[in-house]
């Protein structure tokens, strides 16, 4: 009689560790980019959070609670409510935070530009803009970001504001997306 030696298996076989590491390569190739993307938007977020002070120094011209800053800015009201400025900006941080390079206050819009830790592969620096109308149940702000945000960037860059490329819509706060 014939004795089978009788062997048993101890750890992985090559297949079951091959498995293994694919499951743990498609992971990361999904998780990784979302990764990326969410700490983009809390850099984002840390932006938006810095402009909120000029957001209600601006909200209280808009609604007539401080008074319209003619001394400071040289600003003053237009027949439909608006501020008018005849300085084409004014800075209001200069790199307030590593992930903000600019604070800055352009009439009623507000700008954030944001450093080269936000910046994008290619190295493109970005902006987000803010713009407030007053409306009969108080102040309307608007955020765009993206195309919504390229034009106005654009005419704001002809009256020399430095600002940046507009900021792209996937790491924009959901209010400033359009789509």
């Amino acid at each position: 009689m014939i004795m089978g030696s009788q062997h048993t298996s101890k750890g992985f076989s090559l297949i079951e560790a091959m498995v293994a590491v694919g499951v743990a390569g498609v992971l990361a190739a999904v998780g990784l980019p979302w990764y990326g993307d969410s700490v983009r938007k809390s850099k984002v977020a840390e932006g938006v959070t810095l402009a909120s002070p000029t957001k209600a120094k601006i909200s209280g011209e808009l609604m007539g609670l401080d008074r319209v800053p003619s001394a400071v800015y040289g600003c003053s009201m237009d027949a439909n409510g608006n501020l008018v400025c005849p300085i084409p900006w004014q800075l209001i941080a200069s790199n307030p935070s590593k992930n903000v390079s600019a604070i800055m206050r352009v009439g009623n819009s507000v700008i954030v530009n944001y450093s080269a830790e936000l910046a994008g592969a290619d190295g493109t620096l970005y902006s987000l803009l803010w713009t407030g109308t007053q409306t009969p149940a108080g102040v309307n702000w608007e955020c765009l970001a993206d195309a919504a945000a390229s034009a106005q960037l654009s005419s704001l860059q002809g009256g020399t504001v430095p600002v940046q490329t507009a900021l792209p819509a996937k790491w924009a706060p959901k209010q400033c997306r359009t789509s």
